[in-house]
């Protein structure tokens, strides 16, 4: 079984996991709204934490030489682990008696450090609430801050109905207590505690430890021995930058300016203080794979403050949780398991179903690009492993020659029948295949593609701009009324347009799938062809293609310094036609008929145009403008599933992505569902189609050159 089966296999059980989504949607629910509020209050803080983990890490090995001499001037035994094997032997050989109280250690969960005390016949108690119900149950975190979300108040009330040997009724407060009592006796008695450790500082060697129970505080004072386990990619410069580090873990994490508890550990307790500290300290600074991480250039991955805020809003996890990783969880958890586990580790826990959709960099305290390295992960595999018949000849034989995916489009829409049946005016199946294939509603080809239809250049005279025009694939083969829609729009409004033919795919699907040279070779060639021409503006009606000229482009030719000019370049006239048509051409309630029948109107953000370009309030600008009802759906700005091959490696996944996005769209009641992705188009017809509703889903532009 491939790797990525492996994977389906995890996600097929975890979206029949019930219990486990209502939990999530349950502390979603509270948590998202409450980080948006209380990250206004910080603006800055995003840039300011990026420099503090950027210096720390590019600094790191005189920061973990200074850390261990301050450590060891301030009473402490220190040991640096090269790999989790030597974390786990200096922890078993120290600890030689039980019980032992531990509280929320990622690294900790990293090196297996539980299982390997208990093999050793000790008993390790959890003190976190989260992860002591999940010790209980046997079952594993499923988020960073919040362990336990995944797990029923039923099942909760009878697990500790088992403890105290009487039915309980399952108030909160009569649950929470019980756990207080049961710890605090476990507390009393323990000679050994384990902690991670939010942040070091190198200057003082002070451990930084935030949290919102008061288990962690108990666990560094109550027991003779106090352990910290933590990696050495957690240490900066600073005590101040080490509680810039704490603040943000709160704000970003559950949304509270800081924690309820902020403890800082120094060393062990001297003389009379002794009654109230450990008698011992010991740090054991981890690196297993962070070096090497670093130095293959994959350190942004350990700027990671383990805040969970990418988890919070990341559609992935939210459909599939933990499973969605390893020991460390989401996407950010992928890349972090490529190094301290392995690549193969990392593709078995969901490498090739990150969407891409790049809402974690929006969300993230230190404004990691997760979304950058998975590709860059994914172009390890490829070099390694190759890619499979089907998806290598569809990305590297029909994609990146135009001529030859419109041959290919033509075939299919001449095998309607044999291959494909229709579904009323709606889309097309696939009567062959895997039954995920077969399952979904797929964009009918177009007889002619568009770039055969149109002219190249659409003259008007008397021309007041002139613009390019860049089609996108499934605009050329499928979606052909989009693009005449776009040139009816520009051309009403006095703009000539120019639509080379030689164009070819943005290279997006090439690049999602580790193809980076395949992706330099088309971007190169669509950069020659459009900065060629004496125009304006290069416009797109996909938001997808549009993200990839204007931020891949220079990423993927930065080494490259003459194409790295020329990708700045068409980056800078590259503008999505809905950007265009607010601010460049400035169209107005004139431009459109008044019409007693008026469509309500809903919008689904494409998180290629929200997120990777920042444009948000335009399509809805234009469709007050143009005079429809808008009616706002609740998650517009979540992420449709789509993804480019990861709906096809993935199509459960993206089924539950966009089957909550088609609800959402259902609710407001509207007539019309619209977008401007084809992208985000083709799934959300998929989505509404599979819901068994009849909503038609357009791009924006067919909607105003309607009422043109």
């Amino acid at each position: 079984m491939s790797l990525t089966k492996k994977f389906n296999t995890k996600l097929e059980r975890a979206v029949r996991n019930i219990d486990s989504k209502q939990g999530r949607d349950r502390a979603l629910a509270v948590i998202r709204p409450n980080m948006k509020g209380m990250v206004k209050n910080f603006p800055g803080m995003q840039e300011e934490l990026r420099v503090i983990k950027k210096n720390a890490l590019s600094q790191l090995d005189p920061l973990v030489t200074e850390t261990i001499a301050q450590m060891q001037k301030n009473g402490c035994k220190v040991f640096l682990a090269e790999d989790r094997a030597a974390a786990r032997k200096y922890v078993t050989e120290l600890v030689n008696q039980g019980p032992v109280v531990k509280s929320k250690t990622n690294v900790g969960k990293e090196i297996g450090i539980v299982s390997a005390l208990e093999d050793r016949g000790l008993k390790v108690v959890e003190t976190d609430l989260g992860d002591w119900i999940n010790q209980l149950a046997g079952s594993e975190a499923s988020h960073p801050l919040a362990p336990a979300i995944h797990i029923r108040m039923e099942k909760i009330r009878q697990m500790f109905s088992e403890i105290v040997g009487r039915e309980l009724k399952g108030d909160v407060n009569e649950l929470v207590g019980i756990a207080r009592k049961q710890l605090r006796a476990v507390l009393e008695t323990a000679s050994f505690g384990i902690t991670g450790a939010n942040a070091i500082a190198a200057d003082t060697g002070a451990i930084i430890l935030t949290e919102n129970e008061g288990n962690i505080r108990a666990v560094t004072t109550l027991p003779r021995v106090h352990i910290v386990v933590a990696g050495i990619n957690k240490i900066v410069p600073t005590l101040e930058d080490g509680f810039k580090v704490v603040q943000a873990a709160a704000v970003y994490g559950v949304g509270q300016d800081i924690g309820t508890y902020v403890s800082t550990v120094a060393g062990p307790a001297k003389g009379a203080d002794r009654h109230f500290g450990p008698e011992e300290v010991h740090v054991i600074l981890v690196d297993n794979g962070r070096t090497k991480a670093i130095e293959e250039g994959f350190g942004e991955a350990f700027y990671c403050i383990n805040c969970g805020s990418c988890q919070n809003f990341c559609p992935v996890y939210d459909s599939i949780g933990n499973s969605f990783g390893s020991k460390y969880i989401g996407g950010i958890g992928i890349i972090q398991t490529a190094f301290t586990e392995s690549l193969s580790k990392a593709e078995e826990c969901g490498l090739s179903a990150c969407l891409g959709c790049g809402t974690c960099l929006e969300v993230c305290p230190n404004k990691i690009d997760t979304p950058e390295m998975i590709n860059r992960l994914r172009n390890r595999v490829l070099i390694d492993k190759g890619l499979p018949f089907s998806k290598r000849y569809f990305l590297q034989q029909l994609l990146p020659e135009q001529k030859r995916l419109e041959n290919a489009a033509k075939f299919g829409a001449k095998m309607k029948g044999p291959m494909f049946k229709a579904v009323d005016d709606k889309g097309i199946k696939v009567r062959l295949g895997p039954t995920n294939i077969r399952k979904r509603l797929l964009p009918e080809f177009a007889k002619k593609s568009f770039l055969a239809s149109v002219p190249e250049i659409a003259k008007v005279k008397n021309h007041k701009l002139k613009v390019a025009f860049y089609t996108g694939c499934l605009v050329n083969i499928a979606y052909t009324s989009i693009g005449f829609a776009a040139v009816k729009i520009l051309s009403h409004k006095e703009v000539e347009v120019v639509t080379p033919k030689a164009q070819q795919c943005c290279g997006l699907p090439l690049l999602k799938n580790g193809d980076l040279a395949g992706t330099q070779n088309l971007a190169k060639k669509n950069i020659d062809i459009f900065n060629s021409l004496d125009v304006d503006a290069v416009i797109n009606v996909c938001a997808s293609c549009g993200s990839t000229i204007k931020n891949e482009y220079p990423d993927i030719l930065k080494e490259d310094a003459s194409y790295y000019k020329k990708a700045l370049q068409l980056a800078d006239k590259t503008v999505d036609i809905t950007k265009f048509l607010v601010d460049g051409l400035k169209l107005t309630e004139d431009d459109f008929k008044s019409s007693e029948k008026v469509s309500t109107v809903t919008y689904h953000d494409p998180c290629h145009l929200r997120v990777a370009q920042g444009v948000s309030d335009e399509p809805r600008k234009l469709l007050s403008i143009a005079g429809m009802d808008y009616v706002e759906m609740q998650g517009a700005e979540n992420c449709c599933g789509f993804g480019g091959t990861v709906s096809l490696d993935h199509y459960t996944l993206t089924q539950e992505i966009s089957g909550a996005k088609a609800k959402s769209a259902v609710a407001t009641g509207a007539d019309v569902l619209c977008s401007a992705c084809p992208g985000c188009i083709a799934t959300l017809s998929d989505g509404i189609y599979q819901k068994g509703s009849s909503i038609p889903v357009k791009h924006l532009v067919e909607l105003l050159a309607e009422r043109l």
